[in-house]
């Protein structure tokens, strides 16, 4: 008998009957024993300590990673489904399982995911869970990468200024921060010699950093133009990392002759085929850039050939469209040159004169085709062009062409003429452009060019067209006012000298008398001597366009003399008064009487 029955069989009859009744008001009665309360968990508490904080991607854990499930008062919730998920890719060897007696659930078998990165495992049940979390590092360096490429170009010697980096990568492509890992840089394919190289590294390889990068600074590849394959390779690494470049040419460093002087040629006709200087690297590969100035010269000749410059086009080429030899038959040779460039020299060439009737005998230029007695010119500004002409005849007096004349430039600071005879202004001033005979200088003739200091404001000159007077006694000179700006004058104040009496006899002519050719205007006699006129003028009207100001009457004093006329402007006044002086344009002239 148990002891609640003693305990029971014990009590008045009363007492027993109240005590059943309670208890099957408890629902403990019929025999069936006390029921028992259903447990539902509320927590679940992880192992830590069972989990490694890092592993290496796509290992397995074997575990075991253990969970307990709790109810209300800590109590323990055995026989609960629980579900066992990994992420980043992991999983898990027992997916599902169920807790023991004391509300413990196990998961083992975790594998992490093929990334690095944090990697979590989760136990869970009806809500309630718990996790594990374990850091994925990469695996062990298997192959290469370049995180920053290459140019898909190379110029020949010249150094990339961007940096090229390496990465070591584990079998999934998770980069690996090995550091002290050796990686070689090489160069294969074309012709000749390559040579590929990095400062201060010979042969250029290096050790990757605590990232597992290696980075090449300044990698230069030197060699003939063409198709290169560039790879780097890794110690322990089986396949190296490759990419296709083409190498181009280098900086210029010399020029060489693309197509060279012919073995003979014509004094006075232009070289054919035209040659052609090309800029080169270091290795000898075309380098390109364009506008770099190539002259041509022979030495101990001076002038002796036309058209000796050219600049260089986008592929680094120098066409001598118009390169003539000039002076006494002989073999010579070109030697063409360019600022900090090797220069190169042609082939020997043997001179001929032309037929006879070829060569200048006379030679007349002129500023108009039409008239061959206009021999001075003023630009339009100062850089200004316009084309000189010239009437060439041989020894029988016979017309002949204009290629048998070449055209040089006294000043070249002043002007410069091209080999047609086209004058460009390039500084105020003046100078002359001659016209000359190929085959002997004294065989020549020249025009005198005035460039202006401005573009559009007033010329102060004389109205001579020439400065060589025809053969006479008694000539006049009128010295005049051009306005080109549209503007309008009253007033100004000029002074006009010549070689007078005091430079006699070399001065070739002399001033018999003059004119005020405006009214309102003062001439005043400054010099004793008779050399220089005082002009002060104030009108009562506007003036504008080309007014003439005073007329000079000459008298011619020793012929085959050249002097010149000296106009200076004390100051000029506009219609508005405005002070026009500083931006007046003075050509003086010079006058030779043959």
């Amino acid at each position: 008998m148990s002891e609640f029955s003693h305990r029971m069989s014990s009590q008045p009859p009363v007492v027993r009957l109240g005590l059943l009744t309670l208890l099957a008001a408890l629902g403990c009665g019929g025999g069936g024993g006390v029921p028992s309360e259903p447990l539902v968990a509320t927590t679940a508490r992880a192992e830590p300590s069972t989990a490694p904080r890092t592993a290496t991607v796509a290992s397995t854990l074997a575990g075991p990673f253990e969970a307990t499930f709790l109810a209300s008062g800590n109590r323990a919730v055995p026989g609960l489904a629980v579900t066992c998920t990994a992420d980043n890719g992991g999983s898990i060897g027992t997916p599902s399982t169920t807790t023991d007696g004391s509300g413990r659930a196990r998961c083992t078998g975790w594998t992490l995911g093929t990334a690095t990165g944090p990697n979590t495992l989760t136990i869970s049940s009806a809500g309630v869970s718990t996790q594990y979390a374990v850091t994925a590092t990469a695996d062990a360096p298997a192959a290469l990468q370049l995180s920053a490429a290459p140019p898909p170009t190379f110029r020949s010697g010249v150094a990339l200024t961007s940096n090229v980096t390496v990465q070591l990568r584990d079998r999934f492509g998770n980069a690996s921060p090995i550091a002290g890992r050796r990686v070689t840089a090489q160069v294969s394919g074309g012709t000749g010699i390559t040579r590929l190289s990095i400062p201060n590294a010979d042969p250029p390889a290096l050790a990757t950093d605590q990232f597992g990068v290696a980075t090449f600074t300044g990698l230069r590849i030197a060699g003939r133009a063409g198709s290169r394959t560039l790879s780097f390779a890794a110690d322990s690494i089986a396949q190296p990392v490759t990419v296709p470049l083409t190498l181009l040419g280098g900086l210029p460093v010399a020029l060489t002759m693309a197509t060279d002087l012919p073995g003979a040629a014509t004094l006075g006709t232009v070289i054919a085929p035209t040659p052609v200087v090309a800029m080169a690297d270091s290795v000898g590969n075309a380098a390109a850039g364009s506008g770099t100035l190539v002259t041509a010269t022979i030495a101990g000749e001076l002038d002796a050939l036309g058209g000796n410059t050219a600049t260089t086009d986008a592929d680094g080429r120098a066409s001598f469209s118009g390169l003539t030899f000039y002076g006494a038959a002989s073999s010579r040779t070109v030697t063409f040159s360019a600022q900090g460039l090797q220069p190169v020299t042609s082939r020997s060439v043997a001179t001929t004169l032309p037929d006879a009737s070829l060569r200048p005998a006379r030679i007349t230029a002129s500023t108009s085709a039409s008239d061959s007695l206009r021999r001075a010119l003023a630009l339009g500004n100062q850089s200004a062009s316009a084309q000189m002409t010239t009437l060439a005849t041989n020894a029988s007096g016979g017309t002949i062409a204009s290629t048998g004349v070449r055209w040089v430039v006294r000043d070249s600071t002043r002007a410069r003429v091209s080999t047609s005879g086209v004058v460009t202004g390039v500084r105020p001033g003046r100078t002359f452009v001659v016209a000359q005979s190929p085959f002997a200088t004294a065989v020549a003739d020249s025009v005198l060019i005035h460039v202006p200091s401005g573009t559009t404001g007033p010329v102060l000159r004389t109205g001579l067209d020439t400065y060589r007077l025809a053969v006479v006694d008694t000539f006049s000179i009128v010295v005049q006012l051009e306005l080109r700006d549209g503007q309008s004058v009253m007033a100004g104040d000029f002074e006009v000298s010549w070689p007078g009496a005091s430079s006699f006899p070399y001065s070739p002519f002399t001033v018999t008398g003059f004119n005020a050719l405006q009214p309102n205007m003062i001439l005043n006699r400054g010099d004793v001597l008779g050399d220089q006129l005082r002009v002060t003028w104030a009108g009562s009207t506007p003036a504008s366009g080309v007014i003439p100001l005073v007329i000079l009457r000459c008298r011619v004093n020793q012929r085959g003399v050249g002097n010149q006329i000296v106009l200076t402007v004390n100051q000029l006044v506009s219609a508005t008064l405005a002070d026009l002086t500083a931006a007046v344009s003075v050509m003086n002239p010079v006058v030779i009487i043959p």
